[in-house]
């Protein structure tokens, strides 16, 4: 901010800055800090602008005023100033990229200037971002990190929102930019059978989606397949997986072999039952036979 001041004569003035409202000491008025020079010296017949800066953490208002004596005369001038604090804009963009399930991590930095603790929550437009520790406490002047742990369930791309909120330090605000690429292959399900038997294992992934979901599975050839698909089957089409609360829900499907040669391999491929997706599934996990 800055106010210009016209004299005649050299003079220099001792300048004091200070918060009118909110009231000081209120846990308002630790919200906002004020920096300014204490003295301003003024040449004969000349202008000069006196400068000081204003830091708010919150939204809101706020009155400043700001005292100037002549040093010399004693003369003293008194000036307010309204200022008008508004939410702020994204601080950072934050690039994130991921398989579909795999987990990607960033970082942010949090320091807390005041001379009380802080507490940070983390908070997401879109369910597949979250923060660890989900609630933060940073000492007065001191420093620590949050990270932002994304893990995408559809491919696909686009931005999103992530918020820092505080109730001593206000909001923080970022853009993430963020990319979902397919789901590779799981760990393989090995099945021994003689030939003319048969033997059945589960089929286990995890169900990462915050909704109750219905998969409908179906075998299909492997890439590079040996020997024909046709030797498993499955013992339900469908499985219902809960939704997730927190931790993944283990999920299973019986997979049936019966081999008619030596050796075969085949993919089972659980898909959303209504969408034909496979949000928080495994896309493909080879199952290979003898």
């Amino acid at each position: 901010m800055e106010r210009k001041i016209l004299d005649i004569g050299r003079q220099r003035f001792s300048v004091t800055v200070e918060l009118v409202s909110p009231e000081p000491g209120t846990s308002q008025a630790q919200g906002i800090s004020l920096q300014g020079v204490g003295t301003l010296d003024l040449p004969p017949g000349l202008e000069r602008e006196y400068r000081f800066s204003v830091y708010a953490y919150h939204e809101g208002t706020a009155l400043v005023r700001v005292n100037l004596t002549s040093q010399e005369t004693g003369e003293f001038m008194n000036i307010e100033v309204k200022f008008d604090f508004f939410a702020a804009e994204s601080l950072a963009t934050i690039k994130l990229e991921a398989a579909c399930r795999q987990v990607a991590r960033h970082k942010i930095a949090v320091a807390n200037p005041l001379m009380q603790p802080a507490r940070f929550t983390g908070s997401a437009s879109l369910p597949f971002f979250r923060f660890s520790p989900e609630t933060l406490e940073v000492p007065p002047r001191s420093e620590k990190t949050m990270e932002i742990i994304y893990r995408p369930l559809e491919e696909g791309e686009g931005d999103a929102e992530v918020m820092l909120k505080s109730p001593e330090l206000g909001t923080y605000p970022y853009t993430l930019n963020w990319r979902a690429t397919p789901a590779g292959f799981e760990r393989a399900l090995v099945l021994k059978a003689p030939l003319g038997g048969s033997v059945v294992e589960n089929f286990k992934f995890l169900h990462y989606a915050k909704e109750t979901v219905k998969y409908k599975a179906k075998v299909e050839a492997a890439p590079g397949q040996k020997g024909p698909g046709s030797d498993f089957f499955l013992e339900s089409s469908e499985v219902t997986a809960t939704g997730a609360t927190g931790e993944p829900v283990p999920t299973e499907l019986g997979v049936k072999f019966q081999p008619s040669v030596p050796s075969a391999s085949a993919a089972v491929n659980p898909v959303e039952h209504d969408a034909g997706r496979m949000p928080g599934a495994a896309r493909d996990q080879r199952a290979w036979g003898w």
